[in-house]
């Protein structure tokens, strides 16, 4: 039974964690993303874009942010399968990237 109670204590001490670097997190996703829907981004920041997304996708899940992890999901997704220059997103991608980046923010505890 202590057992039980320490392993709980450490999993909601886990999740404070992560919720609190989640804004950060978010920050730096919301800096790739920017570059690339005005069209400065580069292959290095797409690549980082997506490997960043994926990341938040897996650990969002695990800490049962499924809304969080659905919407980073979608928009992995969505660029993995973008298969040209950074440069040259079209509006209806950069459309539909932006619906998904909205709706990971209003996923996001605390964000707004």
């Amino acid at each position: 039974m202590d057992d039980i109670k320490a392993y709980t204590r450490e999993l909601k001490a886990l999740q404070r964690d992560y919720l609190n670097i989640l804004p950060e997190r978010l920050n730096n996703i919301s800096t790739l993303h920017q570059s690339l829907i005005e069209g400065s981004g580069t292959t290095e920041t797409l690549n980082n874009f997506i490997f960043e997304i994926h990341k938040l996708a897996g650990s969002a899940a695990m800490f049962g942010l499924e809304n969080v992890s659905k919407a980073a999901r979608g928009m992995e997704i969505l660029m993995t399968d973008f298969d040209g220059d950074p440069e040259s997103l079209s509006s209806s991608l950069v459309s539909e990237l932006e619906k998904l980046f909205q709706t990971l923010r209003e996923s996001v505890p605390g964000e707004d």
